[in-house]
């Protein structure tokens, strides 16, 4: 299934909380840049939803995207 530029998973009621993260987790925890996410969005290469007027992005759709895009240098010294 091709995902949707914009993917609403569950109403507010339905949402696990901690299988969510948001913009600003990302940014930090992968390091890219909010325009790179609106990208991502917009090319609907990440579903998300909208809650609070805040996106909002699943755990497991976050890890799957940057795992695949990108490589990991387990390399020490260099």
């Amino acid at each position: 299934m091709k995902p949707t530029t914009r993917a609403l998973f569950g109403t507010p009621s339905t949402l696990e909380l901690e299988d969510w993260i948001d913009n600003y987790e990302i940014m930090t925890r992968y390091h890219v840049s909010q325009r790179t996410l609106q990208s991502l969005r917009s090319n609907g290469k990440l579903p998300y939803t909208i809650f609070a007027n805040r996106c909002f992005y699943r755990k497991t759709d976050v890890q799957a995207l940057f795992k695949s895009r990108y490589r990991i240098n387990n390399k020490k010294g260099k």
